[in-house]
């Protein structure tokens, strides 16, 4: 497996080439770069497997590197290390098919998550090269937020936690929580607990099911905690709602 590593500071690729021990994750082989053009043309020649890159850097950018290998529909993965954390960076990474985005400085336990997510992803492209992306973008919706709530809405009656839903795009936890409040204006937690409620507001109007029951069926194994929330939420009890519908 081949891995490059650009940035235009040395110190940078320096750090993440003794991050951690590459040949532990089947990686033997690394290019650093601090020169993008120089970058650019290895990447076409070598098709590595992995692209590690930061945004900003002289003459070409990690997006236009991204936008290249998406472009060129090349099995290349792209992890984004940047020291920007505005969301309009990320959104545009997302749309060039960037797996992961860690900002700087990069702790080393963040960055062994990320390739934990992105390694099996290049496994996966070797082993079907010719399979088609399956990660196109066909609403106006941001990706990572709409893959985010089909999940949960498939899912809320299980055991959800932001590094849960944050394996499921293939962002560091912090990072997700921090991209989705910027996308909606709520944060993943909420829009959780949210639609957990919704449902089983549901139930309570459209069956006879005891309130226990619901509460376990939406995602809450103690009935308490979760009356509390329905309370909390709708401003009565489930059992005072249910007689407030019928």
């Amino acid at each position: 497996m081949k891995v490059m590593v650009v940035d235009d500071e040395r110190h940078m690729t320096e750090y993440l080439k003794h991050i951690i021990d590459w040949e532990e994750y089947g990686i033997r082989q690394i290019a650093l770069f601090n020169d993008a053009v120089k970058a650019e043309a290895y990447l076409k020649a070598e098709e590595p497997d992995l692209l590690i890159v930061d945004i900003c850097m002289p003459e070409i950018s990690g997006l236009e590197l991204a936008k290249w290998i998406k472009d060129q529909q090349l099995k290349t993965k792209v992890m984004i290390v940047s020291g920007f954390s505005e969301f309009g960076y990320a959104q545009q990474a997302m749309r060039y098919g960037v797996t992961e985005y860690l900002v700087k400085p990069v702790l080393k336990n963040e960055f062994i998550q990320a390739l934990g997510n992105i390694l099996p992803l290049v496994e996966k492209k070797e082993s079907h090269p010719a399979e088609p992306d399956s990660q196109v973008v066909n609403s106006e919706e941001d990706e990572v937020v709409s893959r985010v709530k089909g999940y949960i809405d498939e899912h809320y009656d299980e055991p959800l936690s932001l590094d849960t839903l944050s394996r499921i795009v293939h962002l560091n936890p912090s990072y997700l929580s921090h991209y989705f409040k910027t996308a909606t204006g709520e944060t993943l937690m909420s829009w959780l607990l949210r639609i957990r409620l919704q449902k089983a507001a549901h139930l309570l109007q459209t069956s006879d099911l005891k309130v226990n029951v619901i509460s376990e069926m939406v995602g809450y194994n103690k009935a308490q905690y979760f009356i509390a929330l329905f309370k909390k939420k709708y401003g009565m009890t489930p059992q005072q709602y249910r007689k407030q519908q019928n």
